[in-house]
C-alpha cells in the first residue's frame, strides 16, 4: 500500500490504519471495562475525603469549646485556691 518517507521516516499506511484500530478497540474496552470502576472508586474516595473533611471541623469546634471549658474551669480553680490561701492567712494570724 502506498508507502511514503517523511522526515527520511518510511511511513506505511497500512500499519498506521492498523494501529489506529487497534487503539481505537483498546480505547473502547478500557472504556467499558476500566474507566466505570476508576470512576466508581474516585467518586468513593471522594466522598470519604468530604467526609473526612466535615469530621474534622466538627472535632476542631468541639475542642474549641472544650478549651473555653477547661480555660472556666482553671479560672474558677485559680479563684478558689486565692480565696483558699487567703483564708489560711486570715486563719493562721
Amino acid at each position: 500500500m502506498g508507502d511514503i518517507t517523511l522526515f527520511g521516516l518510511p511511513i506505511s499506511f497500512g500499519t498506521m490504519i492498523y494501529q489506529a484500530l487497534i487503539f481505537t478497540v483498546l480505547v473502547f474496552i478500557l472504556k467499558k471495562l476500566v474507566f466505570k470502576k476508576l470512576v466508581g472508586v474516585l467518586d468513593s474516595r471522594k466522598q470519604h475525603i468530604e467526609n473526612q473533611l466535615q469530621l474534622t471541623e466538627q472535632y476542631k469546634q468541639e475542642a474549641e469549646k472544650n478549651l473555653e471549658l477547661s480555660t472556666e474551669v482553671l479560672k474558677q480553680a485559680r479563684k478558689d485556691a486565692r480565696e483558699i490561701i487567703k483564708h489560711s492567712e486570715h486563719e493562721a494570724r
